[in-house]
């Protein structure tokens, strides 16, 4: 299985962070949920929907693909 990295930062229309919020992860055009994983080998699952982290930022490692 080949992951690539995803990282991006969620504010609020307010323009405070979206920390703490569920984020929902689906491949493009899917409605089954994605598997998301903390290391690029694939070995530690996380769940999903995942808590966005500190400062708005959700990061993971995701099939390769939209």
């Amino acid at each position: 299985m080949a992951l690539a990295p995803y990282s991006e930062r969620y504010i609020h229309p307010d323009g405070s962070d979206a920390t703490g919020e569920l984020a929902y992860v689906y491949p493009r055009d899917v409605s089954a949920l994605s598997s998301l994983f903390q290391d690029l080998a694939g070995t530690l699952p996380l769940p999903n929907p995942l808590n966005i982290g500190a400062g708005g930022m959700l990061s993971f490692f995701v099939d390769n693909g939209d």
